[in-house]
């Protein structure tokens, strides 16, 4: 029996904007942007809520300060304000 060739992704459609992407009759728009040290507060709420569904709050350990320092203190993402 031959091995079957592996299969390859579907190439997904490019999306359009338009009147059809909707949701309650209204449009759609989302947006992401970088993340800023503003965003910790939200993140780690985020990964709290997170570990409370998958019950791992016994070993979640992160705290704001930990965040903040992990994720905008070290290149490539070392944060400066604009008037910097």
């Amino acid at each position: 029996m031959a091995a079957a060739a592996p299969l390859l992704p579907p190439t997904p459609a490019p999306v359009e904007a338009s009147p059809e992407l909707t949701l309650l009759g209204r449009p759609l728009f989302s947006s992401i942007r970088l993340a800023t040290p503003l965003d910790v507060r939200h993140i780690h709420k985020l990964i709290h809520q997170m570990a409370v569904f998958e019950r791992l709050t016994d070993i979640f350990s992160a705290t704001e300060s930990s965040l903040a320092s992990t994720l905008f203190n070290s290149e490539p993402f070392q944060f400066k304000s604009e008037g910097e």
